[in-house]
């Protein structure tokens, strides 16, 4: 393996190196561990899953990483032999925005993915899901906690990508007769994405519609795993034998994967063809205010979520919620200082500053707005090892 770029390697040590520390904190648990490692297999294999369907709806392909740390989906096809899987996908892009006329060599030469990618996402979405039992009290409404914790695991992913992808990816213009109005911006490319008109890379070569679906499918888990763990007659709690996480894995997959990839879909409309729904024909805004607007909208909507959620008064983060975030940022600072970008480093650090509040709000809370909780509320006690800590 240390025959490859040293981004790959660096890349594929800190994520295997955070997800393992996240398996042993749940391992290390002195209540649940059992429930804690299972919560994060779970969102592993969430994450495996739609990043294999992701990959087959042809935006984007991974480059550099080595064949032997690649996973193929076990009952999908190959782009060289697709199987049912890839032809339900495809059948679900719009015909205007899908070929003949798009370069046919922009096309993922293996939708085998990386295990270091999965495995980066999915300890950064068990932080975040950590980090937002910690902060948000169980509610009486489930609905409200639901969907701050959704909000919040939304929020934080979108922000971490939001520097990490300009950083390490590359982009190739895909659309043939149409002059290439991509800038190249930083070299690395651990995977490279598919633009065309429809789909610009306008957020630093990477199209708004990935961060879309990052911000749809945190979101998804999250409200799910939160509103389903609040109670104890659902599937997210702890069962007495393994075959019960065994069977809950497979009815929560089932519920989420589609969930997720349904709302995805939906979003990617809203994202391209939202303009023509309103205004018909006369579009109203160039069409990068226009999506970056939308993915805008979403995150204020997250926002105001995250905000209306009932806050504990005794909040404690732990380096499980932290790590992933730090070996984010500290890797994209590493390459950045390789090859330095004015704008994307005014983002990693707008991201850097975004993690430090929220990370630190215990602490700006008592010291700078001297907020001290509320000492005297009766706290609802957790039913559900989602919401004890």
């Amino acid at each position: 393996m240390f025959g490859y770029d040293a981004a790959v390697v660096v890349f594929t040590l800190g994520a295997f190196a955070v997800w393992a520390y996240a398996l042993s904190w749940a391992l290390k648990q002195p209540k649940y561990r059992w429930y804690h490692t299972w919560v994060l297999v779970l969102v592993t294999l969430f994450w495996f899953i739609g990043e294999s369907l992701a990959i087959r709806l042809g935006k984007y392909e991974y480059l550099k990483f080595p064949a032997n740390l690649r996973v193929n989906l076990p009952f999908g096809g190959t782009p060289q032999n697709p199987r049912w899987v890839e032809e339900k996908l495809v059948s679900l892009i719009p015909p205007r925005e899908g070929s003949p006329k798009f370069d046919p060599s922009c096309k993922a030469d293996s939708y085998a993915i990386p295990l270091p990618v999965v495995a980066i996402e999915a300890a950064l979405l068990f932080g975040f899901f950590r980090l937002a039992a910690s902060f948000l009290k169980v509610n009486k409404s489930r609905w409200r906690t639901s969907t701050a914790t959704g909000g919040l695991c939304a929020l934080l992913l979108v922000n971490s990508f939001a520097a990490l992808d300009p950083v390490v990816s590359t982009t190739r213009w895909c659309e043939l007769g149409v002059p290439n109005p991509t800038v190249t911006y930083l070299p690395f490319g651990l995977w490279n994405w598919f633009t065309t008109q429809t789909h610009q890379g306008y957020w630093f070569g990477v199209p708004t519609v990935n961060y879309a679906a990052w911000f749809v499918a945190a979101a998804v888990f999250g409200f799910l795993a939160r509103w389903d763990g609040q109670r104890d007659d659902l599937l997210i709690r702890k069962y007495k034998i393994w075959i019960g996480y065994a069977a809950a894995t497979i009815v929560i997959l089932a519920i989420y994967v589609p969930a997720a990839l349904g709302v995805t879909i939906v979003v990617d409309l809203v994202l391209v063809h939202g303009q023509e729904y309103l205004f018909g024909q006369r579009p109203v805004f160039a069409p990068k205010m226009w999506q970056l607007g939308v993915v805008a909208l979403l995150l204020g909507l997250a926002l105001i979520a995250c905000w209306s959620g009932r806050r504990q008064s005794r909040i404690k983060i732990g380096v499980v919620a932290v790590a992933p975030k730090a070996l984010a940022l500290s890797y994209c600072l590493w390459l950045l200082l390789r090859f330095i970008h004015g704008g994307i480093f005014v983002v990693w650090s707008v991201s850097v500053a975004v993690a430090v509040i929220v990370l630190g709000w215990p602490f700006i809370a008592r010291r700078v707005f001297g907020y001290r909780g509320a000492e005297q509320e009766l706290e609802l006690q957790p039913r559900s090892g989602v919401d004890a800590v």
